[in-house]
């Protein structure tokens, strides 16, 4: 070999140069049969890049409960329905009270729904779970209260005996439980002429004469749907009148019982009697020994006496009054009435 080349091996008419030349570049001479063309060169092989290896799907969120929506309730009135909501985990969920009471009466189904009717008051308290497909769970506290159920107390079992032209007799019920504010409305009767109605009340003053009986229907409302109502009647009465007339006199006993006649009044009550030594009366001091009077069933009986021997008698007039037993008896007297008065203590 010289020059550092080595021949080329020819193959099939093409011959190939080695590499590892060092000397300089000489031509090369390639010869091809007469009935041999030169091969093309072979297109390059196309690059094949790998496709990368899907990525793992992200962790679904965790399971978290996202809605509570609990309300208050009433005894005996439908609780109006809620759904509970989770969000994340592996659906489908289920609903559960882990620790706690529902409200006596109120279920939760496992798929989240509150219903039922309560029937016991006060305050619950207890823990909600929810638990998903693949065993996750999640907890969160809750509550409600449950009121008593919604009621009227009125205070006549029959009717109320009023003084015509009283202001402040007309309260005819007391709500209790429910959840105010509450609504009445009239939906039987009619509010007396110059009343008006609030609450379970009547203000203003019931009509003068003549005597009248007035009846009402009042429904009262909560704001739970719930609703009682108050029947209330009244019998307006004028005040009571003490006839004029008669006396009280004795001289042979030491003592006297007399007996006047009264009408109107509370029909439910008999008046009180009120009795002073007469004004402007040239009497003996003080009043009669022993005077007491007493009304009953339409009748005004006093007695005087006895005189003790060593007692002067008494001589004079005593103004008797009756005042009806009412939350209005400042205004509803009757007019006094004068009566004459004369024992002595025959001894």
């Amino acid at each position: 070999m010289r020059g550092g080349w080595r021949p080329a091996a020819l193959l099939a008419g093409v011959f190939l140069v080695l590499a590892g030349c060092t000397s300089s570049s000489v031509p090369v001479a390639v010869e091809t049969s007469p009935s041999t063309e030169a091969s093309p060169s072979p297109s390059p092989s196309p690059v094949v890049t790998p496709s990368p290896s899907p990525s793992p799907s992200p962790t679904g969120a965790a399971l978290a409960i996202t809605s509570l929506p609990f309300h208050n309730g009433e005894v005996g009135i439908v609780y109006q329905a809620v759904t509970l909501s989770a969000d994340g985990g592996t659906a489908p969920y289920a609903w559960s009270i882990s620790s706690g009471q529902l409200a006596t009466g109120l279920t939760l189904s496992s798929d989240g729904v509150v219903t039922g009717k309560s029937s016991k008051a006060g305050q619950f308290g207890f823990t909600v779970k929810v638990t998903d497909a693949a065993g996750g769970s999640s907890t969160q506290p809750a509550g409600l209260q449950v009121f008593a159920a919604l009621a009227v107390t009125q205070p006549c079992i029959s009717q109320c005996n009023v003084g015509a032209g009283c202001s402040v007799c007309g309260a005819f019920g007391t709500v209790s439980g429910g959840l105010g504010p509450y609504t009445y409305q009239v939906i039987k009767g009619d509010v007396p002429q110059g009343m008006s109605l609030s609450g379970l009340s009547l203000k203003g003053g019931f009509p003068l004469t003549p005597v009248a009986e007035f009846g009402l229907t009042v429904q009262v409302a909560d704001v739970f749907g719930a609703h009682v109502t108050d029947q209330a009647y009244w019998y307006a009465y004028n005040p009571a009148t003490l006839f004029n007339g008669g006396s009280c006199i004795n001289f042979n006993t030491g003592s006297c019982t007399a007996t006047w006649t009264y009408s109107g009044g509370n029909p439910s009550a008999a008046p009180s009697v009120l009795w002073a030594r007469a004004a402007n009366c040239d009497c003996s001091s003080g009043l009669p020994p022993n005077f007491n009077a007493v009304a009953k069933g339409g009748n005004v009986t006093i007695t005087a006496g006895p005189v003790a021997c060593d007692q002067s008698g008494w001589i004079g007039q005593v103004t008797l009054t009756l005042v009806d037993r009412t939350s209005c008896h400042t205004t509803y007297s009757s007019d006094p009435v004068d009566i004459d008065v004369d024992i002595s203590n025959n001894c």
